[in-house]
């Protein structure tokens, strides 16, 4: 399993954030040495592609299904219903015409998103969308994924469960009243899951 960083796409919000059609390539082609024997890092072989076509996006299905990478994890952003850069994965992986020859699944990327492009250093984050937590909010993530993923045959299940990852499960766990409260409500949404004819959820913690 790969876990996949859709940063290699033109993105409304970068957009908004560093000019029209900007994207994390751009650090890759204005990228210099910083100190004596740093060298510039190397230019991507395919070029600067886009990652939100199907065609781009078959390419690395077949690249990765044929070295034994089994399963992509893509990084999921989702702050309280906006989303960024999901087009990797709704308008690329998912419509691309070999996407049958690789699993996915997803990590919420459950941090504040700052600018990081390049992390400054010495100097305060530029805080973009803060990541918060509550109980309807994760029943909204669910109802999402259940619309957009959970029923799709590639959709990756570990023992027959639904795979799904969380990259920062303290912060989630807090927000949500401590272990117990969010124990009872991971055990509502398996329920929910049942309703909609799902397997329960296998639940990853980053750590």
């Amino acid at each position: 399993m790969a876990i996949y960083c859709p940063l290699w796409h033109s993105y409304d919000h970068a957009s908004s954030w560093k000019g029209e059609g900007w994207c994390e390539w751009e650090l890759v082609r204005t990228a210099a040495p910083r100190f004596p024997g740093h060298y510039q890092p190397l230019h991507p072989a395919w070029g600067c592609f886009d990652e939100s076509d199907p065609g781009w996006s078959a390419r690395e299905i077949r690249l990765a299904s044929d070295h034994g990478v089994d399963v992509f994890l893509f990084d999921w952003y989702w702050y309280s219903g906006v989303r960024i850069m999901e087009e990797a994965l709704e308008r690329g992986f998912l419509r691309a015409g070999n996407r049958s020859r690789i699993k996915f699944a997803i990590m919420w990327a459950n941090h504040d998103w700052s600018d990081y492009f390049p992390a400054p250093f010495g100097k305060p984050w530029s805080m973009w969308l803060p990541s918060r937590h509550s109980e309807a909010d994760l029943e909204r993530v669910i109802d999402y994924s259940i619309k957009h993923y959970f029923r799709r045959s590639n959709y990756w299940r570990v023992d027959g469960r639904l795979f799904y990852s969380v990259f920062v499960p303290g912060k989630l766990v807090s927000e949500l009243g401590g272990p117990g409260a969010t124990r009872r409500l991971l055990a509502r949404i398996d329920r929910h899951l049942e309703d909609s004819g799902l397997p329960p959820m296998h639940w990853n913690a980053m750590v």
